[in-house]
């Protein structure tokens, strides 16, 4: 149907990190791709049909949610901790196209003066290559690494001291939503992933372990 032609066009880029950016953002007039896909590019229009999906559907609320949660949390923290022209070291772990993180830092940055240095980690680097584009569409004014890595190997604290020269200890670090796609013991669903993927809260524990 026409007015779902745009819907057809976003579903393209699933599972990649460009459709959270749709769902991040979801205007109607808007301009959709499939520019994540491997495939030949298409371009439409957001209806409000599309519109409608984007906005509602369960996991798009969840998305914009814990963005405003966090944005919230990490301001405070920062307002607590750290002086105007401190530096602040921001870890951002599988973000995706990390426009969150960079709304939340931007945001720290104007509230509480602090100079953020913000570090995004994923595997994807088409989502590395957007984190690039959005800081610069967002005016973002501190200074952003990117870094391809598995955020899940053993050794990604010293992958990350190696790639930027400096300890692998930051004053924030920030793994939204990413819990949910690893297995935990006592879980009642059945883990539907491979066994070797690390339980849970290992993967938060080693986060954890890069905090400050």
């Amino acid at each position: 149907q026409p007015e779902l032609e745009s819907l057809s066009i976003w579903r393209d880029n699933v599972p990649t990190a460009n459709a959270l950016s749709y769902l991040t953002n979801p205007w109607v007039g808007s301009t959709v791709s499939n520019n994540g896909a491997d495939q030949k590019t298409v371009v439409g229009t957001i209806s409000p049909e599309t519109a409608a999906h984007l906005r509602f559907v369960d996991d798009a609320v969840a998305i914009r949610d814990r963005a405003v949660a966090m944005q919230k949390l990490a301001e405070d923290h920062i307002t607590q901790v750290h002086q105007p022209g401190e530096e602040v070291r921001w870890l951002s772990l599988a973000s995706g196209t990390a426009e969150p993180s960079i709304k939340a830092a931007n945001s720290s940055t104007e509230v509480n003066g602090v100079d953020v240095e913000l570090t995004v980690v994923d595997y994807d680097g088409k989502a590395l290559k957007f984190v690039q584009e959005n800081a610069q569409k967002a005016g973002f004014e501190g200074t952003i690494n990117t870094i391809q890595a598995n955020i899940l190997a053993e050794d990604l604290s010293t992958q990350l001291s190696n790639a930027t020269g400096r300890s692998p200890q930051y004053d924030v670090v920030e793994n939204m939503g990413f819990e949910e796609y690893l297995p935990q013991d006592g879980d009642e669903l059945a883990a539907k992933k491979g066994a070797s993927l690390p339980q849970a809260s290992e993967f938060t524990r080693r986060a954890y372990d890069m905090v400050k």
